[in-house]
């Protein structure tokens, strides 16, 4: 193996290289985050809905920003 791939540890997982990083949050990032949290709140706390939860939360952000 390279030195560009990623190396497993001990469990088997794979650890990402060095030089990979997650895409900096934006502010619609956050947006949609608060409203999505703002979901999950008023459906109760209900785990497992956090994709639908956000899809939501996604959908409603672009809907206010488009009006």
């Amino acid at each position: 193996m390279s030195s560009s791939h990623a190396k497993q540890s001990k469990l088997g997982r794979t650890k990402p290289s060095a030089n990979v990083s997650s895409p900096p949050s934006t502010a619609f990032d956050s947006e949609i985050r608060s409203r999505a949290y703002q979901i999950y709140e008023s459906n109760g706390r209900q785990d497992h809905f956090a994709e639908q939860d956000w899809l939501r939360a996604e959908r409603e952000v672009l809907a206010e920003r488009s009006q």
